[in-house]
């Protein structure tokens, strides 16, 4: 229902992040800003062809950050401070919709449901796995799922029946926010490559 909405034409990187529930984004608030500025920020204005997603797998809720629509992000972890919070304020108030801030928007839907959205080239971050060096650039968009605190083993039937690939970068060696801006510059050095 909220396919075109989510996955549009101006989104060509959709980054999910696969979170157990609110609290632990609550207790781990600055990683989740430094997350969101390594994910989304680039030299001095916003990745627009990006979509960040904070996956919550028990509350079933997704909150989203639309390069598109965002209008500024700081370096600093502090000015996310707010948002994030009105953001948590919207989830708790289990509405099945709603948007907080502008480019931010959350939403009530499970783990299979969002999984069932993603069109174009799909990878999960894994010890194991593709190289990604060689991520598929010539689909659509690129959609990669980052395990925050999920145990990857309790998804991953799902990524395989929805063809999705694992993608080789070291979970352990890296924080989330790290990860998230690796596979960005992966895919901004597989563009330079090409173009």
């Amino acid at each position: 229902m909220y396919a075109v909405f989510l996955w549009s034409v101006d989104v060509r990187r959709n980054i999910v992040i696969l979170v157990t529930n609110l609290e632990k984004l609550i207790l781990n608030e600055s990683l989740v800003a430094r997350t969101i500025v390594g994910g989304l920020l680039i030299s001095h204005d916003i990745r627009r062809d990006t979509c960040l997603i904070f996956h919550l797998m028990n509350e079933e809720y997704s909150m989203i950050f639309r390069g598109a629509s965002l209008r500024r992000i700081y370096p600093d972890e502090s000015s996310l401070g707010g948002v994030l919070r009105k953001t948590f304020r919207a989830i708790r108030s289990s509405r099945h919709k709603s948007s907080p801030h502008t480019g931010v928007i959350v939403l009530k839907r499970g783990f299979n449901d969002l999984v069932k959205e993603c069109h174009g080239a799909k990878y999960w971050v894994a010890n194991t796995g593709e190289d990604p060096l060689k991520i598929d650039l010539a689909a659509e968009s690129i959609n990669v799922f980052i395990p925050m605190d999920v145990d990857c083993s309790i998804v991953q039937k799902s990524l395989r029946e929805a063809i999705f690939k694992p993608l080789k970068i070291p979970l352990a060696k890296f924080t989330i926010d790290q990860i998230v801006a690796v596979v960005q510059l992966l895919i901004d050095w597989r563009l330079q490559k090409l173009g």
